[in-house]
């Protein structure tokens, strides 16, 4: 795909699009369908250049700002989705160098897009993919594969349950019919003149 800037659409987003972000930046997406699952992807960095001898130069990506190979990377807090920096979201994981990604599913609302406004000039900018997932979308199977896994350990225990119901039944039939062969041939000795002269006789 192009890293050129796309048009988002007037509707809920249907495809992959992308849009840059530089310090200042606010946006909100069109409203995310409902039910539908949404990767968003932040991907690149913007540069802040050296002026002079007693300014230095640095670096951040959508989580970390990078002053140097000897200090490490800090998280800032200039990025936010809905109001929650970057940094912050326990949802998202890095991809790659400069590549972190997340996963909401709509609901009918629209997500606030910020990046506030750094202390000096930068250049460059930071590209934001969102992607609806399609169903057979990898990521997609590989989130919903505990929901499958636990619909079908409820469907085995289902039929589980209906076999054991259909072997009680069974059973019971089975009691029943042998109970009323007893009964019969209980009536039938009964009935019969010999055997009541038997028990008459034992007693």
């Amino acid at each position: 795909m192009s890293t050129q800037e796309m048009p988002f659409p007037g509707g809920p987003i249907s495809e992959k699009v992308a849009k840059y972000i530089t310090p200042g930046f606010r946006w909100k997406t069109p409203p995310l369908k409902k039910g539908e699952l949404y990767q968003f992807t932040f991907r690149g960095i913007c540069r802040k250049p050296a002026r002079g001898w007693l300014s230095s130069a640095y670096y951040f990506d959508a989580v970390y700002k990078y002053e140097g190979p000897i200090t490490p990377p800090k998280p800032h807090q200039t990025l936010c989705v809905n109001g929650e920096c970057v940094s912050k979201l326990e949802s998202w994981r890095e991809l790659g160098p400069y590549v972190y990604s997340g996963l909401y599913t709509g609901c009918g609302e629209q997500i606030e897009i910020t990046m506030y406004r750094w202390p000096y000039d930068v250049k460059g900018a930071i590209v934001l993919f969102i992607e609806c997932l399609s169903d057979d979308h990898p990521i997609r199977i590989w989130r919903d594969q505990p929901k499958r896994d636990q619909a079908r350990r409820e469907a085995e225990e289902q039929q589980r349950r209906e076999k054991e119901a259909v072997a009680q039944h069974r059973q019971k039939l089975l009691d029943e019919v042998e109970l009323q062969r007893r009964n019969a041939h209980l009536h039938r000795n009964l009935l019969d003149p010999d055997h009541r002269s038997n028990l008459l006789s034992q007693k």
